[in-house]
């Protein structure tokens, strides 16, 4: 272009910069301000509940389950173990009682003489025999009667010979008499026309 220095047409051949863009209407040729950056999108803000709102919901609250149920089992079937031990314990003794009681019943009742077996074994079928039984019997002795079998009769059921020589010295006029011995009682009369008749009776003392 005519008129035109050499630095003008430098700068023309230079505008406009590598990234810029020519302004457009009156001023062409010159650089613009670069567009401002987008603005970030906002996002939108809910409104606020009104007032109120927050008190009439309830708040719900989870209550995770705490280790107190395990304690509580542990504790019963603890509490549960000690109940049945002492039951255990309670029973067994009374059980022991019991049996002890019934073996003190059978040792007694073995002690007990069967009087129907003493007079069989020492008098067997002889005629002195009126009655026995396991509990009771009556004799008869004469004159001329064994009065040694009497003698060992008594001497097994426990009485004393004192008693024995008082039975074979009874007169009519001593009336009844009696003696004691383990778990019998024996009474006795005499007469000279009936004899010598004795009664004895198990007793449980």
């Amino acid at each position: 272009m005519a008129g035109e220095t050499d630095g003008e047409r430098q700068a023309a051949r230079s505008w406009p910069l590598p990234g810029s863009r020519r302004a457009e209407g009156p001023g062409r040729g010159r650089l613009g301000p670069p567009p401002p950056p987008p603005s970030p999108r906002r996002q939108p803000v809910p409104p606020p509940p009104p007032p109120g709102a927050a008190a009439s919901e309830p708040a719900t609250t989870t209550v995770r389950p705490g280790r107190r149920v395990p304690l509580v089992a542990l504790v019963v079937t603890g509490l549960a173990a000690v109940v049945m031990f002492v039951l255990w314990v309670t029973t067994r003794s009374e059980l022991d009682d019991v049996r002890a009681q019934l073996d003190a019943i059978e040792e007694a009742e073995a002690a007990l003489p069967d009087l129907a077996d003493v007079g069989r074994r020492h008098l067997g079928t002889t005629g002195t025999i009126n009655d026995l039984s396991p509990e009771h019997l009556s004799l008869t002795f004469y004159a001329g009667d064994d009065f040694d079998a009497l003698e060992d009769l008594l001497d097994e059921l426990g009485f004393s010979p004192a008693v024995i020589d008082r039975m074979g010295n009874t007169r009519a006029l001593d009336g009844t008499q009696s003696a004691e011995a383990p778990h019998v009682v024996a009474t006795w009369t005499y007469h000279p026309d009936d004899g010598l008749s004795i009664v004895l009776e198990r007793t449980e003392g």
